[in-house]
């Protein structure tokens, strides 16, 4: 794992906590398929804001390091 991206991995948990970020393994799968199980993505980590305090304070990171997102909710 390069620095940049523990960096970035530790920055994102500074805001939503260590438990409420998923970087590998099969606890992302419902996160990387759509819900007809047609397709899959892939993701470098899953962040689960639990505010909306949280989601601004996520993609201000996000965005002041040209890292890229993609929102989902439900």
């Amino acid at each position: 794992m390069s620095d940049s991206f523990q960096d970035a991995l530790s920055g994102l948990a500074a805001i939503v906590g260590d438990k409420q970020i998923i970087a590998s393994g099969p606890d992302q799968e419902p996160y990387v398929v759509d819900w007809r199980g047609r397709y899959h993505g892939r993701a470098v980590a899953v962040v689960k804001p639990g505010s909306t305090a949280e989601v601004a304070a996520v993609v201000k990171f996000c965005a002041a390091r040209q890292l890229a997102i993609v929102p989902q909710g439900g």
